[in-house]
């Protein structure tokens, strides 16, 4: 009695008593049809299809953590400088010698702008990722790079290069829609493991709820 349709015609004329078609707003529709006439909602939840959810899946290998420090001490450089100024670098992946390279293409830059042009595309190099500083700001996304960043690839930016350990912001383009994901997702784990014998000397508080709401920590 349920059935997916390419169209609502194809829809109306299935005989199903209820049916899903999606629309070129972005959403799928619910769709019944009876003697009254044909009645049409935003679907909530539809059996039959696969879950899908917004995100980034990586089919290359981590970037190395040696190269985002080096890409973080260029742009602290720009940063420490009396003329505050952000900056830009482009990674891309040499499908040949597997292998990430950065690149930092020929740019004007300020303390709250980079001016540059995208350099030609390179048959041998795969683009990544741009990522721009900026500077002793917060790491946010600003309606310039909203603007810009239509490209299907990464795009990151890093802020508060005052601090020992940077903001990273990133997210994906999908076609010029975006979708936060985790620097961890594109980059090593800088940190290694901890010796077991630390845990030894750790107990843990066991957590009880209280009647009223409140918690209440018990050794265990």
């Amino acid at each position: 009695y349920k059935g997916i349709f390419s169209n609502e015609e194809k829809a109306l004329n299935s005989g199903k008593a209820i049916a899903y078609v999606p629309s070129d707003d972005g959403n799928v529709y619910e769709i019944r049809k009876n003697e009254i006439g044909i009645f049409r909602a935003k679907a909530n939840k539809i059996r039959g299809l696969t879950k899908v959810r917004a995100g980034f899946t990586p089919a290359l290998p981590l970037i190395p953590f040696d190269m985002l420090s080096e890409i973080i001490d260029f742009f602290r450089y720009f940063a420490d400088r009396k003329n505050i100024c952000e900056a830009l670098v482009n990674v891309y992946w040499d499908a040949e010698n597997k292998r990430y390279i950065v690149k930092v293409p020929e740019q004007k830059v300020g303390a709250a702008a980079v001016d540059t042009v995208l350099p030609d595309v390179e048959d041998d190099l795969i683009h990544v990722m741009d990522i721009h500083s900026h500077n002793l700001m917060d790491a946010y996304f600003s309606s310039t790079d909203n603007s810009d960043e239509k490209a299907t690839r990464i795009y990151a930016v890093i802020g508060r290069l005052d601090k020992l350990f940077p903001d990273i912001s990133m997210r994906i383009s999908v076609g010029g829609k975006f979708v936060d994901i985790n620097p961890t997702d594109v980059f090593e784990y800088p940190f290694k493991d901890f010796p077991d014998e630390w845990l030894s000397y750790v107990t843990e508080y066991k957590v009880k709820e209280h009647k009223n709401g409140g918690v209440i920590n018990e050794i265990q």
